[in-house]
């Protein structure tokens, strides 16, 4: 649904709405597809200029796909049903203190690599953070 101009007191902090165009093309299939989306900030003007916006939502994007690709994939997070009270937001907690031990371990190993350096080897983040394992 589009947002008439009378509905933006919903966003009072809205400075800025910019107009997305993506084509993607995949080599599978060789088929091309395009796509628009919308994009909104606080940021003002003067903050975020339009010829530096599509390098900010890039950014914003791959960000935004690392991370929330690793709690998707590699933690499950969309198939998890917890909905009860606070529990909820105490196993997003979990969840993000793991992505931060999994990093602890090496900066220079790629993510996927990361992961199985602490499957195979846990002691080595505990070692990291401090703690001793006899």
């Amino acid at each position: 649904m589009t947002p008439r101009h009378g509905d933006l007191h919903i966003f009072p902090q809205l400075q800025q709405i910019f107009k997305v165009e993506r084509t993607r093309f995949y080599h599978s299939t060789g088929r091309t597809e395009t796509e628009t989306a919308y994009a909104r900030t606080n940021a003002a003007r003067k903050r975020l200029s339009l010829p530096r916006a599509p390098q900010a939502i890039q950014n914003h994007w791959r960000i935004e796909n690392n991370i929330h690709r690793q709690k998707d994939v590699r933690m499950r997070e969309d198939d998890d049903l917890t909905r009860t009270r606070h529990a909820p937001h105490n196993l997003a907690t979990i969840r993000n203190l793991a992505l931060s031990i999994v990093h602890l371990v090496t900066k220079t190993a790629s993510t996927a690599r990361r992961w199985r350096i602490v499957k195979a080897q846990p002691w080595l983040a505990l070692k990291k953070m401090g703690i001793e394992t006899g």
